[in-house]
């Protein structure tokens, strides 16, 4: 989108939108320490889309050799005609090929699909089904 600059970015610089987003949904809060040491070992990554110097989006993603997965994020629904969580996602997910990385993991889907699957399912890709069983014993 026309003005949306999306980059790399320190943990810190996209904390508080992520935090307060978590916060309003009720979600558990990563402390920003845990951030830091995991981006310092270069397992996290940071993205942030902006404009005009303001942060409409973060991103966070765990990386490993051949597998990125979408971990924590937040945008300002306010701005969501510039798209910017889609920005910083089209980012993360180029960078992760030119690294190598075979697999970029967006996180479940719900079944039937809502917003947030629909969200995913736009970036096109497929679905791998996993399933959890519990065994009592």
């Amino acid at each position: 989108r026309k003005g949306v600059k999306v980059r790399r970015a320190k943990p810190h610089e996209g904390y508080e939108l992520y935090r307060g987003i978590a916060l309003e949904k009720g979600l558990i809060v990563r402390p920003l320490e845990l951030l830091n040491i995991l981006s310092e070992k270069g397992l996290l990554r940071c993205y942030t889309a902006t404009l005009n110097g303001s942060i409409l989006a973060s991103l966070f993603v765990l990386c490993t050799n051949k597998v990125t997965t979408y971990w924590l994020g937040g945008y300002h629904k306010k701005y969501s005609k510039y798209y910017p969580h889609s920005l910083c996602f089209w980012y993360a997910i180029r960078e992760s090929r030119e690294r190598g990385a075979d697999i970029f993991d967006m996180g479940g889907i719900e079944y039937p699909p809502t917003k947030h699957a629909i969200f995913k399912y736009k970036f096109g890709g497929f679905i791998i089904r996993l399933y959890r069983l519990k065994v009592f014993v």
